[in-house]
């Protein structure tokens, strides 16, 4: 039976033709799903950042930029993780896009309709891939929940609350 880590584990062992660079556009909310999975993927590495911040990134052995425009215009990158204040995420996702950078990007991907038609527009003219991080999607628990409700089980859901809160600096 093929299982998520077996699964996982098979994937690691499949060696890339080359390093996979990776830049983080900004180092604030789920930015550990690049940087933690990093030890993990030999054929990937961390070769830039920038965030606002001068408090972060302080452990990070790599070159650190003022501005995201001064990182995508000096590095060569295969993926850009963008995870800055949630007014800087669409130009971001925009600057990348037009530099054909694949993006993985923490959420929103944009505060307006408007930009987000711009978001979609920018990754289908420039043939990328954008994904957003979503940590908890396959966790056991909410993975549980969908299939529950997919499968109809408690019949037809009408109404969904929730809350997840974070503690805010």
């Amino acid at each position: 039976m093929l299982t998520r880590r077996s699964f996982l584990t098979a994937a690691l062992a499949i060696r890339l033709p080359h390093k996979i660079r990776i830049g983080m556009l900004g180092l604030e909310g789920h930015s550990q799903i690049v940087l933690g999975a990093l030890p993990e993927l030999p054929d990937a590495e961390l070769v830039a950042f920038y965030d606002p911040n001068p408090n972060l990134g302080k452990n990070l052995n790599v070159k650190r930029y003022s501005t995201y425009t001064e990182l995508l215009e000096h590095e060569q990158l295969d993926v850009v993780g963008i995870a800055g204040s949630n007014a800087e995420r669409t130009p971001a996702i925009l600057a990348a896009a037009a530099r054909k950078i694949h993006i993985a990007a923490e959420k929103p991907l944009a505060i307006t309709h408007e930009d987000l038609a711009k978001v979609r527009a920018a990754v289908a003219e420039n043939g990328i891939r954008l994904t957003m991080f979503l940590p908890m999607r396959f966790e056991g628990s909410y993975s549980e929940m969908r299939r529950i409700v997919a499968s109809g089980a408690i019949g037809e859901v009408a109404q969904v609350d929730a809350q997840k809160s974070y503690k805010l600096g």
